[in-house]
């Protein structure tokens, strides 16, 4: 279900960069890496890249530290690892990304992109959007489902909890509850 659920997502963002005369989009944001991808990924100093493409599958540009990583990746996109410090000639991340982006001419690029990658990005034209932002702002019948089971489950244990505690209890005793 899930797989069927980040492949809507990435769909969808292919309508919109196509919609919007946008040839690539170029996703940095771990929220957003996650919210396409469901790979969980913390930058620090080495970035981690997707570019989505209307008619073709998504590119992850990744350190090749983690790309055994993505490998286990739900979604079916190709993988491109990079060296990391000191890499050899056109064997960093903004060569590949560089490299991967030569046959594009409009290419989008999110807002919250950090200065330090924005400006090593060689692209014909780079247009910033907020395609994926926005479409997370509106929750997908899988979102609901699970937003509503979360919630559910959460009332249950509130009430749970409330129903079992009595003037005086402690701290202690709280918590022992909430671990049934």
């Amino acid at each position: 279900m899930f797989k069927n659920e980040l492949e809507q997502r990435i769909r969808l963002l292919q309508e919109k960069i196509e919609k919007c005369a946008i040839e690539a989009y170029i996703v940095t944001a771990e929220e957003d890496i996650w919210y396409l991808t469901g790979i969980t990924y913390r930058p620090e100093e080495r970035p981690f890249f997707i570019v989505v493409s209307p008619r073709s599958k998504p590119i992850l540009i990744v350190p090749r530290l983690e790309e055994a990583h993505v490998h286990k990746a739900i979604i079916d996109c190709e993988i491109m690892a990079y060296w990391e410090y000191p890499s050899p000639a056109g064997k960093n991340w903004y060569d590949i990304l560089n490299r991967t982006l030569e046959r594009f001419n409009r290419v989008g690029i999110e807002v919250n992109v950090k200065s330090d990658v924005f400006f090593k990005i060689d692209a014909k034209e780079l247009v910033r959007a907020e395609f994926v932002a926005e479409q997370r702002q509106v929750k997908s019948p899988f979102e609901l489902k699970m937003i509503r089971s979360s919630a559910k489950i959460c009332d249950e244990t509130m009430g749970t909890l409330f129903n079992s505690v009595y003037p005086g209890i402690s701290v202690v005793e709280t918590f022992a509850i909430s671990k049934n």
